[in-house]
């Protein structure tokens, strides 16, 4: 992982210990600071649940904040950014409020750079270029679609082909807007539909609805000290994409892709309702 700023968590490594087995998420924590805590968000995992008893990444962190730094009560972590649910990589919080309204205008100003990867069926026929679509937001269909300029929101991302295997290949893509499900439709309207994203037509089925695109790297100037700060996540351990001959693991402790495989480190479902529900009632 490569990442500037200080307070960097280097190590990443998985507990259970302490009362009730309690999470002690060591294994996502990315980066930490007064301001900022960034973590490894696992394909499967909700941001934000839709109830007070289903496990998400921020009632984890909010939980984690709770139990590491001892404070009673509730605590704050703002919410600056998303990632879909099959969507795997690195997600940002705010430790406090004025760290989230400036997070938050970052995004809303497009200063905030996002790098993904993705494994796509089909091969571009360049091997690198700028994808650029009108879409809007399907309610009925719950999903994204492509269509003519006076119906959508501009949409604009860049592509490079890192490797190609059997017919697939694996992207490099940062994209210059931020719409909802953009890379996704932007990517199926060209016939290279991200594997296993089902609903936008890919003929893939992993575990649990995940889609291999992984949101890799995320670059943003910090809320307090002005300067750029870059967040990198570590590749997830069964990842859809074969090895190169030769190359080596990029962590000495990697992080499962799939949520499925990355919560039997944290309490029983049962143990872990109950404590989310005790330290954050409703």
């Amino acid at each position: 992982m490569r990442k500037e700023g200080k307070n960097v968590i280097n190590s990443i490594s998985f507990h259970r210990t302490g009362h009730n087995y309690l999470w002690t998420p060591h294994w996502p924590l990315l980066y930490l600071d007064n301001h900022i805590v960034a973590v490894y968000k696992p394909s499967g995992l909700t941001v934000q649940g839709a109830s007070t008893s289903e496990a998400s990444l921020l009632r984890l962190v909010k939980l984690w904040i709770k139990i590491r730094f001892q404070k009673p009560g509730n605590v704050y972590a703002g919410l600056v950014h998303r990632l879909d649910k099959p969507v795997a990589g690195v997600c940002i919080f705010a430790k406090t409020s004025k760290a989230a309204a400036r997070l938050s205008a970052q995004f809303r100003e497009r200063m905030i750079s996002k790098e993904y990867i993705a494994v796509v069926e089909g091969i571009p026929a360049r091997r690198s270029g700028s994808l650029k679509d009108h879409i809007r937001w399907n309610e009925k269909l719950e999903r994204a679609e492509v269509v003519s300029k006076e119906e959508g929101k501009e949409a604009i991302l860049e592509y490079e082909v890192i490797d190609t295997h059997k017919g697939m290949a694996l992207l490099r893509i940062i994209p210059v807007t931020g719409r909802r499900h953009q890379i996704r439709v932007q990517l199926a309207a060209r016939g290279l539909t991200i594997a296993g994203d089902r609903l936008y037509g890919s003929t893939r089925n992993f575990p649990t609805g995940a889609v291999a695109l992984y949101a890799r790297k995320i670059t943003f100037i910090h809320p307090t000290r002005r300067e750029p700060i870059s967040i990198e996540g570590p590749e997830p351990e069964g990842w859809p994409w074969p090895p190169k001959q030769g190359d080596k693991k990029s962590s000495a402790h990697p992080v499962p892709w799939l949520w499925r495989d990355l919560r039997k480190y944290i309490p029983a479902e049962r143990i872990l309702t109950k404590t989310l529900r005790s330290a954050f009632p409703s």
